[in-house]
């Protein structure tokens, strides 16, 4: 069972968003991060093409390389530049006070790159809507496991061998968490409730994205699902809820 960022809004047209809560308060702050999708010059003269069919594509694509290479050019030489009009890019100076030159100045040790939008990007930047916004994904999520006997990732587990999973915020945290298996039934159902759960208590690699263990000798063979129980949260933090994975159905047995 694949567990999805929680979908809040589409459209067809606009920026991707996620919202990501803030960990650094104790309340339900959140803060949200845009998803960039970057066109290029041959977007850009695709569009163009679109819009006037005067225009002539060999043209425009020999313009656009010489026009790149004469503003790194320029710009190589300490001037700031105006691509278009659409903002200043400009040097910006990274000094260490702790070391002066022979006058006693700061050195400078690299150059940074800063950019000011032009009016016509901050107005075209009032008109631009959310095409999507999602939730930050907090649940654990199994991309992989692999049988360590067989070297294998065709979910057939071997009783008393090792075995790795590989995926995101597996880290196992928090008093009630671990790597459990579920027996599934003939009929393909499983339960997640505790008394129907079988716990790996030795988990050797505890990582967020990486957890290995044994499956202990006392497990019978048949079909189960990894279920992953955990708090974990940013860092060393340990969260009050508890979150969940269900594996895809894997397949116990003996080494014969």
């Amino acid at each position: 069972m694949t567990n999805a960022e929680d979908l809040i809004s589409t459209k067809s047209s606009g920026v991707s968003a996620t919202v990501h809560k803030s960990y650094f308060k104790d309340d339900d702050s959140s803060y949200v991060k845009v998803i960039r999708d970057t066109v290029d010059d041959g977007n850009i003269i695709a569009d163009m093409l679109e819009h006037d069919t005067s225009l002539n594509k060999g043209q425009l694509l020999h313009f656009s390389v010489a026009y790149r290479e004469a503003a790194v050019r320029l710009y190589a030489k300490g001037y700031a530049i105006s691509p278009l009009n659409l903002g200043t890019i400009y040097h910006s100076a990274s000094t260490n006070s702790k070391e002066k030159d022979e006058a006693g100045n700061p050195i400078i040790k690299n150059f940074g790159v800063g950019f000011t939008p032009s009016e016509a990007l901050k107005t075209a930047n009032e008109s631009v809507e959310v095409k999507e916004m999602k939730r930050e994904a907090t649940n654990p999520e199994i991309l992989s496991v692999i049988n360590l006997f067989s070297g294998l990732t065709d979910l057939k587990l071997h009783i008393g061998k090792a075995v790795r999973i590989k995926g995101n915020r597996l880290k196992l945290a928090g008093e009630k968490s671990g790597l459990f298996f579920t027996p599934v039934g003939a009929d393909g159902t499983y339960s997640i409730e505790d008394s129907a759960l079988i716990k790996v208590e030795k988990v050797y690699t505890n990582e967020p994205k990486s957890l290995e263990f044994f499956i202990p000798d006392s497990f019978e063979e048949g079909k189960y699902r990894i279920i992953i129980r955990t708090a974990s949260g940013r860092g060393a933090s340990v969260n009050k809820t508890y979150r969940y994975y269900v594996s895809d159905e894997v397949l116990l047995q003996t080494n014969s």
